[in-house]
């Protein structure tokens, strides 16, 4: 869900996908690999595999990132 009522704001999309703005943001903008960005946030704020992709589908549909065939994720300019 992107905005819970019920449930603490951690567990959002909306707020993981900021999360992972700001990672991509503090990476210069670097590329990263869906493991490796996985991995980043899930060691720095223990983000759950499904709530992560659910933050990544969200940001790739609102158009916030790109993901490669390859599975390399950017923010998009």
């Amino acid at each position: 869900m992107l905005l819970p009522r019920d449930e603490r704001p951690e567990n959002s999309a909306y707020y993981v996908g900021a999360l992972l703005i700001d990672l991509l943001t503090k990476t210069d903008n670097e590329a990263l690999a869906l493991p490796d960005l996985f991995l980043r946030v899930k060691e720095q704020h223990g983000v759950a595999p499904a709530l992560f992709f659910l933050a990544i589908d969200w940001l790739y549909l609102v158009g916030a990132i790109r993901v490669t065939s390859e599975g390399v994720i950017s923010l998009c300019s």
